[in-house]
């Protein structure tokens, strides 16, 4: 560079010393700029032949967003990446790079909702987790207004149930989902806070519900947050779904993390492992999400949305036919996957055509042709399918043409063409056993002898895989149906074709069960050979093996007329046989034989001296208190007369007395127990049937683990006056189901349902009359005999009769007059039995039912003698005469035989029970 010359300015005189620096490197770059420029344009028109040339040239596509990216021409990219969406779904790090791209220059509601409409689309083409995040927080700058707020929501609910199941990265979303709700709890008011509690509260339990890594952290922030926040206790069906989730995650979580921890070429067998194990556990939801992981992450694979697309047309057949879609919609779809390029269609021809089996309709044909035309049809659509497949070379078990013999022979009656498919089916797979055995099982169901024997010998010599199975079923044919000839036949024929595939049989056998079996027995063989000799050590040197050489003690060898005992076991000591001796088994060290009781011990533990079971009542205890004089029963109110008193202001009841806190006591006053309602009624429904009693402060249904009703529920009133008339409802029909309606009477083991499950003597238990016997009817007949107090008719969850009903009396005497009178007659030609209401027990405090020990005793009452369902109920009619009873027991004692009362005694026979019985009923 020259030096300036002194004296002469060298500045421009209009543009400062920086300005002239940055035009001199502004000169200096644009050359290399434009070059580079240049370059660019050359490369996108190269690229922009090939995508004219090949419009689905992938990588094409990426680098045409690439350059174009780089270049900053924003209108140019924009159609770039249309055309890649138009040609591929595009991945996720694309679809957010546009997005992204997008938002940057959002400032208008339009360029926002052009930005909706792409996520949108990408939601479309990849269920990924990362893009239902970025859609999920960019619909939170709307949260200002109701319908923003509502919006946001939308897309939450749309992400969990798209990614909700991810096991790896699923929990994102649900955190993401209640950080949003939680943060619009300070935004409301204090009457709109409980709802939104309620909802996080809600999401909180469905996330527990899902197996996810990480959620036991999620359970231990759900209880923190319910004890400062909510209602401060975990409820038991959420702990029992969470328990259940966990335990679902736990034997997934080996192969979740074999799909995060392999990459490349690992990583597809890891799906594949993964995807074997969800489809052996057939949850369709799990299926689909791990699918759409396994596109997501390995999308430039074809196999992977082959196998998708297969399951997913499928599927979808199996759906439409499920919900009872039109035929021709059906067969529309049917045709569409067909056109889809799938490279194997064996399984969705086999969809279709078992569909077409089950639409025909053979019973409703009225004419022989339209039965026939149904049938060419089956016919050309199987042989269609065999085309197709073999055009495609798929289906190499023929599982279409064994379909296709299997209607031939069964539903077509045509045993002739079926035949005629196996012949071609075996020159395919001829030469294994399976499809033998298969043809050979169709001849023998709906072929003849004649070319079943035939079949047999072809069949042996054609199998080159297992040929002994074809010849061990040959063999018990011939033992079925042939001559003493045919029989020798068949087994000299097996046994030459077995000697030339021996390896093929002996490698069955040692891969088949009885390879199983043997071993067990070598080890049994082997634990019995070292129980005979003890001496000898386990760990015995062999030639060749690695463990260590333990050295075996030396033992001195017994006389040679020396026979050690054999060792008996205490199952075999009584054996007779001289060659089992028996021998004499010592009792463990410190056998003591029986156990002495302690000393000082008396036996049975006597009361002390004093002791008074019978304990007195208190001084001034008068028994029954007897009325006053002019008492004359219950007491009327007036007329007017309102129990229902309201109390003074700043009254405050108090009862020192009382243990109890009143308003406990009140409460269970108010509330009442409903039983036998139909598990499809909820809260909702009680709450308005029961409302027109009175006002319903509460209504607990009691559900399961599951949160599906148990059929009983709580009801809380406001009044006792609405309680007792809820209690008059009684029987109600609800959906065509009475309703039982009891007093809450919670006790140590929580509420015990309406009716008795112990012994009543005043009700009866009656069986075996006709469904169509109402309660009016029973009451009619047995009211002859009493008063009766209720008839309760049992009935099924449908309402109709079981033929079964209690019929319970005022009076103790009135229900035995009516057993006896009643116990074997006949209600419309059906006799009926009668017994004293008393339930068998479920276990008594031994394991045995309460009345195993006790006597047996009948009652005098007809009909049949057996117990019955209801125990042993006539038994607690003590109506055997004593003079009866004295004679069992007599009978029984010999030295008691003079208390009988005899013939000769009192100067007439001993009656018998139906004497007794015609007595009563004076017959």
């Amino acid at each position: 560079m020259t030096k300036p010359n002194q004296g002469v300015d060298m500045k421009k005189p209009d543009a400062s010393e920086e300005e002239e620096e940055e035009e001199l490197e502004d000169h200096d770059d644009s050359p290399d700029e434009e070059v580079e420029d240049q370059l660019k344009e050359a490369k996108l028109a190269d690229i922009e032949r090939i995508l004219q040339s090949d419009p689905y040239s992938y990588q094409a596509h990426l680098d045409h967003v690439d350059i174009l990216k780089s270049m900053g021409d924003l209108d140019r990219l924009r159609l770039a990446r249309e055309s890649f969406a138009s040609h591929y779904p595009l991945a996720p790090p694309l679809w957010l790079a546009w997005i992204r791209d997008e938002q940057s220059l959002v400032s208008t509601s339009d360029e926002r909702t052009r930005v909706m409409a792409l996520f949108e689309r990408a939601t479309r083409d990849y269920a990924s987790v990362d893009v239902w995040l970025e859609f999920c927080q960019f619909t939170l700058g709307n949260i200002g207004s109701p319908e923003g707020i509502q919006m946001a929501r939308e897309v939450f609910e749309r992400a969990i149930s798209s990614v909700g199941l991810h096991m790896a990265q699923g929990g994102l979303i649900w955190a993401a989902y209640r950080e949003f709700e939680s943060a619009l709890v300070g935004l409301q008011s204090d009457s709109e806070k409980p709802a939104q509690l309620k909802r996080i509260d809600d999401i909180f339990k469905r996330e527990l519900a899902v197996p996810l890594l990480g959620m036991d952290q999620t359970m231990a922030e759900y209880e923190t947050w319910s004890t400062v926040d909510f209602k401060g206790v975990v409820e038991r069906h959420v702990v029992e779904k969470f328990k259940k989730a966990k335990i679902m995650m736990n034997a997934r979580e080996p192969m979740e993390n074999e799909v995060l921890r392999e990459k490349e070429d690992g990583h597809l067998d890891a799906y594949r492992r993964y995807l074997d194990f969800e489809l052996k556990e057939n949850h369709p939801p799990r299926i689909q999400c791990l699918f759409e992981r396994r596109i997501t992450d390995h999308c430039l694979e074809p196999i992977v949305w082959v196998e998708y697309l297969q399951e997913l047309w499928v599927s979808y057949l199996r759906s439409l036919e499920r919900y009872e879609r039109p035929g021709p919609e059906i067969v529309k779809c049917f045709e569409t996957a067909l056109s889809a390029g799938l490279a194997d269609v064996t399984h969705v021809w086999l969809v279709f055509l078992s569909f077409k089996r089950r639409a025909l309709r053979f019973d409703q044909h009225e004419k022989k042709e339209d039965e026939e035309k149904d049938v060419q049809e089956m016919r050309q659509l199987f042989g269609k399918a065999l085309e197709q497949v073999v055009t495609l070379g798929c289906d190499p078990t023929c599982r279409i043409a064994r379909l296709w013999t299997a209607m031939e022979s069964d539903l077509f009656g045509s045993i002739d063409s079926a035949r005629n498919i196996w012949s071609d089916i075996m020159a395919v797979v001829g030469a294994q056993a399976q499809f033998w055995l298969e043809f050979l099982t169709m001849e023998k169901t709906f072929g003849d002898t004649k070319h079943l024997r035939k079949l047999y010998p072809r069949a042996l010599d054609k199998v080159q895989d297992w040929p002994h199975l074809v010849g061990d079923l040959w063999i018990q044919f011939e033992l079925e149906e042939g001559t003493l000839d045919q029989i020798e036949l068949a087994e000299t024929r097996v046994a030459e074709r077995v000697k030339l595939i021996p390896c093929q049989k002996e490698l069955d056998v040692n891969s088949s069960p009885v390879k199983v079996d043997k071993r067990k027995e070598r080890d049994r063989s082997k634990r019995r050979e070292k129980r005979k000799n003890p001496t000898e050590t386990p760990n015995n040197s062999q030639s060749g093996s690695s463990g260590p050489v333990v050295k075996k003690a030396k033992v001195e060898k017994e006389p040679a007329s020396f026979k050690a005992p054999l060792p008996v076991s205490p199952s075999k000591l009584e054996s007779n046989s001289p060659d089992r001796p028996v021998k004499v088994i010592n009792p463990p060290p410190g056998f003591k034989g029986e156990i002495k009781p302690p000393p000082g011990f008396k036996g049975d533990i006597k009361p002390p001296p004093g002791f008074n079971d019978q304990i007195a009542p208190p001084p001034g205890f008068k028994g029954e208190i007897k009325p006053p004089p002019g008492f004359k029963g219950d007491i009327k109110p007036p007329p007017g007369f309102n129990d229902q008193i309201a109390p003074p202001p700043g009254f405050e009841e108090s009862s020192p007395a009382a243990p109890e806190k009143t308003d406990k006591t009140d409460k269970i006053a108010r509330t009442v127990f409903l039983s036998n309602l139909d598990f499809s009624v909820d809260e909702k429904r009680l709450y308005q049937i029961m409302s027109s009693s009175g006002k319903v402060v509460d209504v607990r249904l009691v559900k399961n683990y599951a949160g599906k009703s148990k059929g009983f529920a709580y009801v809380e009133f406001h009044s006792r006056s609405s309680a007792q008339e809820a209690l008059a409802r009684d029987n109600e029909l609800l959906d065509g189901r009475p309703i039982f309606i009891s007093e809450f009477n919670p006790g140590k083991d929580g509420h015990q349902f309406k009716y008795n499950t112990g012994l009543e003597k005043n009700k009866l238990f009656v069986k075996g009359f006709g469904t169509n016997i109402t309660k009016e009817k029973l009451g009619d007949i047995f009211g002859e005999h009493g008063p009766i107090k209720e008839v309760r008719l049992v009935t099924y969850r449908n309402g109709h009769s079981k033929g079964i009903a209690f019929v319970e009396y005022e009076k103790e005497s009135d229900a035995q007059t009516a057993l006896l009178k009643t116990d074997g007659t006949t209600i419309e030609d059906k006799e009926i039995s009668v017994a004293i209401s008393n339930p068998p027990e479920r276990k008594g405090s031994q394991g045995q039912p309460s009345f195993a020990s006790e006597t047996h005793v009948r009652s005098l009452g007809g009909g049949k003698k057996e117990t019955g369902p209801r125990g042993r109920g006539r038994v607690q009619v003590a109506f055997v005469p004593r003079v009866v009873q004295n004679s069992s027991k007599n009978a029984a004692n010999n030295s008691k035989a003079d208390d009988l009362p005899s013939s000769k005694s009192n100067g007439s026979t001993v009656k018998s029970n139906e004497d007794f019985r015609n007595l009563i009923l004076k017959r």
